[in-house]
């Protein structure tokens, strides 16, 4: 997870001979040293299939047959295939992570593996390393530039306080084999080891803050409203039903159909607001030119509405690139978006293809959070990333090789599903077709 995004794998190649930003993906030393991670993951870890319903993997194998396949009609086919087997390679390394490691033991390593990237650019400023600041004089540290290192310093902060409040609700360790323990605010002056670990919490949170703020990276901060408002309404639904709707039971159905209410209503009121809040933040009302951007890519997308252009391929039609340039004055090489980047990829099979997908992979963790305690925590947990996962792709693509929001998807997907397989809290057997 540390290796994952534009981050350390980019920046030492980077040192070994200087690379064009746009290069990097296409890289053979880049592409080598990612499949051998994922390998190395997958050889080491691998000891079952994964937990998840024969739907959703069954929507998982379509969506990259149709990535890979795309190489066949793509207008860069080298690329178009070695990006798709890449993807490919980093769903297979995520799956098995997840299911190995549980939502606790993923979220600690996600915790982990952020803040020694927050430590490590916080090193690499202050040690005046190459490439540390980008054009804009924003902190890069090491990664490419402040929004790729902006989203690390958000999912520390979003990873560590979840892992801590896991710890501090549960008392288990990330096995959920440990006995519960009894915490309390009172217990971290008369306790030394949870009044050290409230310490070196506060920190790092301390830490990660100062990063985000020297990055000046606005989009992570998107994901992270939207997380903490999935957590509220993952956290108060269920007993707002029972207390004001009558709702004995609620189901997942109820709180799938909250979350998604959620989502939709944020990113609208997000639209309706953007003007009046970029300008209070002296950003562009347009977002950067996205706004603008997406309108013209959905009409250029009805050029090839079934097939699109292959997986990254779009990028490579250089009449388009010439159109992109002359009415933005910018030369894209990104849809900043993820829905519309496999719309041209894919055409409208694959937008559908994904969409179904993302709805199945986040279904598990929904029904974890239904759970008894402490079964629910993990899956409130695990909701909550997931509002990070879709709001950030809605601004960036993140749908895609060796990228750690689509990493987590999945891998909290098969964690999530490996809870529920072995019963959630009750320990009981889960029910045939349980785990839709």
């Amino acid at each position: 997870m540390f290796l994952l995004g534009l981050g350390p794998v980019y920046t030492l190649r980077n040192r070994i001979e200087p690379l064009p930003v746009g290069q990097y993906i296409d890289d053979a030393r880049v592409n080598v040293a990612f499949v051998i991670v994922h390998l190395a993951v997958i050889a080491l870890l691998a000891r079952r299939l994964p937990a998840l319903s024969t739907r959703a993997i069954a929507l998982l194998a379509g969506l990259h047959v149709l990535v890979v396949a795309s190489a066949l009609w793509s207008l860069a086919p080298a690329r178009s295939l070695t990006q798709g087997v890449l993807f490919a390679l980093t769903t297979a390394a995520a799956l098995v992570v997840g299911d190995r490691l549980g939502v606790r033991g993923l979220v600690t390593a996600l915790a982990a593996s952020s803040q020694a990237g927050v430590l490590a650019s916080q090193l690499a400023v202050r040690r005046g390393w190459p490439n540390t600041f980008d054009r804009n004089g924003d902190w890069a540290g090491i990664y490419l530039n402040r929004n790729s290192l902006g989203p690390v310093a958000v999912l520390a902060i979003l990873a560590t306080a979840a892992a801590m409040w896991l710890w501090w609700v549960d008392g288990t360790s990330p096995d959920q084999t440990s006995p519960a323990q009894s915490r309390s605010v009172r217990s971290m002056f008369t306790n030394p080891a949870h009044g050290l670990a409230a310490i070196g919490l506060a920190a790092a949170l301390a830490v990660d803050a100062h990063t985000l703020v020297r990055s000046a990276s606005l989009t992570p901060m998107v994901g992270a409203g939207v997380a903490l408002a999935t957590v509220v309404v993952a956290l108060g639904l269920p007993p707002m039903l029972r207390r004001t709707g009558g709702v004995e039971q609620p189901t997942p159905g109820m709180l799938a159909a909250g979350v998604a209410t959620t989502w939709v209503g944020l990113a609208g009121l997000a639209l309706l607001t953007r003007s009046e809040v970029s300008t209070s933040l002296d950003r562009s009302a347009t977002l950067s030119g996205r706004t603008e951007l997406w309108g013209w890519l959905i009409d250029a997308a009805s050029r090839r509405p079934l097939v699109g252009w292959g997986w990254l391929g779009v990028w490579e039609d250089r009449a388009l690139e010439a159109e992109v340039v002359g009415r933005f004055d910018v030369d894209f090489s990104t849809a900043h978006n993820s829905m519309i980047e496999m719309l041209l990829a894919a055409g409208v099979v694959g937008a559908v293809l994904l969409a179904a997908t993302a709805a199945a992979l986040v279904w598990p963790p929904i029904r974890l959070a239904m759970e008894e305690s402490p079964g629910r925590n993990a899956g409130v947990v695990a909701l909550g990333l997931l509002g990070y996962v879709a709001a950030v792709n809605q601004l960036e693509t993140y749908v895609g090789a060796n990228l750690v929001p689509w990493a987590l998807l999945v891998g909290l997907a098969a964690a999530a599903g490996r809870h529920l397989a072995r019963g959630g809290a009750s320990g009981q057997p889960a029910a045939a077709g349980a785990v839709p």
